[in-house]
């Protein structure tokens, strides 16, 4: 069976896809992730620049739909780049197939900084909504907790924070919530890097707090 040990591959996290030689360059994320896992093939969504305009190029020469999928996403891109290939690749990892291997997984790699390697973080079914309009309605009760994320801000139901206490004010929910009541709704908007959404996700994953599948990406004019 194909297994995988992820190990640090250069000091600033670039794959080089040895066919095309193209880079992508990882999200850097001080965290400790999976660095083991068998039975995979890899997927590449490479960062191209194209007359001013960013363009996203998938590489799925590699995808055997018996495996898990590692995805390899470079960090400079938008989500507006990456949310339609992660809506099509969930389709197809969901599909009936009488080749599908029951039990396999869809997988973000990044490189991680504090060990110096690079690990996985599970790409859980997401339902993605695309609104125009930004989510701040009132907190109907004290168990929702509502994470927006923008290009130059947090907030926490409504009060702007940082990456450093956006971390302690979830573990104080999570100390608070002694039946498990409380849930997080993530919303973004859709011009934030690659980078900085999945170093959200893998906050996120750390604090041990439902999350609610269905994602709201503002698309804002």
């Amino acid at each position: 069976m194909k297994s995988i040990h992820l190990l640090y591959i250069a000091l600033f996290s670039v794959f080089i896809y040895s066919c095309s030689k193209k880079n992508i360059q990882l999200p850097l994320i001080e965290s400790d992730g999976i660095t083991k896992i068998y039975n995979h093939s890899s997927l590449w969504l490479f960062y191209e620049e194209n007359g001013g305009d960013t363009l996203a190029i998938l590489n799925k020469n590699n995808k055997i739909i018996n495996t898990h999928w590692i995805l390899n996403i470079d960090r400079r891109l938008t989500m507006k780049n990456v949310i339609p290939t992660l809506v099509e690749l969930q389709a197809l990892k969901i599909k009936p197939s009488m080749h599908k291997k029951e039990g396999t997984y869809l997988y973000y790699s990044f490189a991680n900084t504090k060990s110096n390697n690079i690990s996985l973080i599970e790409f859980k079914p997401t339902n993605f909504q695309i609104t125009s309009k930004q989510i701040t309605d009132t907190i109907y009760n004290n168990q929702i907790i509502r994470v927006n994320l923008f290009k130059n801000k947090i907030l926490i139901n409504k009060s702007k924070t940082d990456w450093d206490q956006l971390k302690k004010l979830l573990g104080d929910y999570k100390r608070k919530d002694s039946l498990n009541n409380f849930k997080i709704f993530l919303n973004y908007d859709d011009n934030i890097t690659y980078q900085k959404y999945l170093q959200m996700k893998m906050l996120l994953s750390k604090i041990n707090i439902a999350i609610d599948s269905t994602e709201y990406i503002y698309s804002l004019k």
